[in-house]
């Protein structure tokens, strides 16, 4: 161990700050506390998340999910603590390059009147405007509005308007007026909220494609564990777990934030955890005349799953 240290201290000095860079790169929350009207929301908050990586943040309601992912965008400000973005501390940053380095996309936002999905897009562009009242929609900024959209496989619908679309291509849209900031890390408050199965998993694998620095509160802890790189896992504002899926997604923690019973069982295409979850009255079958759990009947759509199978 001596050796290692001694050689890393001949190291040439630009090797070093590369290091050092490296280390300070993505998002470092560092004791990120808050508190509301004397309510403790987050307490000493700690984690590294790093570029290019996508970030599960999961609890139970009232966890501070939100609360967090707006002191990360630099909305809100904690009354102790860090964050940093690729070695910048957020909260120094003006709120200008704030909004052009940080896109946060919170619940329920769509706009109040019925634009086209272009201006939709377009308003992605504002902190890019060079002056306070200056106009933005020219060719550069719609170049960059199609690019985004493009980006979420939903270039088709730039002439549409916005409250003809279904819910996965609106929240799709909004995801692209967010990278329309050409933001480094993107935020994404419970973006599969009110979809269906398949546009949840059309638009987290849209996502995950980007390549950006994300972080996503969800709920679905199994859209997380197929999803995400690694996953802050929040219990009455404070971190009850940190790590990859396969770390955190655990039957003793699961239990313990949420008070549920479950098992973890590899995906049997991917191998990543997929979370089954026991209900109260869910107990094992007793034991058959061999010795072998009894099984129910099937249902009917049992038996039609069972039939359309072997056809």
């Amino acid at each position: 161990m001596s050796v290692e240290r001694g050689t890393a201290a001949r190291a040439p000095q630009s090797s070093r700050e590369d290091s050092t860079a490296q280390s300070m790169a993505g998002v470092v929350l560092d004791g990120v506390s808050l508190s509301l009207e004397g309510t403790r929301i987050l307490q000493e908050v700690s984690a590294t998340l790093p570029p290019g990586t996508v970030t599960g943040l999961l609890g139970p309601n009232g966890a501070g999910k939100s609360s967090l992912l707006r002191i990360i965008a630099g909305i809100d400000r904690a009354d102790a603590g860090t964050v940093t973005l690729d070695g910048t501390v957020v909260g120094q940053l003006r709120r200008r390059e704030a909004a052009r380095r940080i896109a946060l996309l919170e619940q329920s936002v769509a706009p109040s009147v019925d634009l086209s999905v272009r201006e939709v897009v377009l308003l992605g562009r504002i902190p890019h405007r060079s002056r306070l009242l200056g106009s933005f929609g020219g060719e550069d900024d719609l170049g960059v509005a199609l690019e985004a959209l493009a980006m979420v496989g939903a270039g088709e619908l730039i002439d549409r308007r916005w409250h003809t679309l279904s819910g996965g291509q609106q929240q799709r849209v909004q995801i692209a007026r967010a990278l329309a900031q050409r933001p480094s890390l993107l935020l994404l408050d419970e973006p599969t909220n009110h979809l269906d199965v398949s546009a949840q998993l059309s638009l987290l694998h849209q996502v995950r494609g980007l390549g950006l620095t994300s972080v996503l509160a969800l709920h679905d802890l199994n859209l997380a564990a197929a999803y995400c790189d690694r996953i802050v896992l929040l219990q009455g504002g404070r971190v009850a777990a940190f790590g990859t899926p396969a770390e955190v997604l655990r039957p003793e923690i699961i239990s313990a934030v949420y008070g549920v019973d479950c098992d973890i069982v590899p995906h049997p295409r991917t191998g990543r955890p997929v979370i089954v979850f026991s209900g109260p009255d869910d107990q094992l079958a007793p034991a058959g005349p061999a010795g072998h759990a009894a099984s129910a009947p099937p249902t009917n759509a049992a038996q039609h799953t069972l039939i359309e199978g072997t056809s």
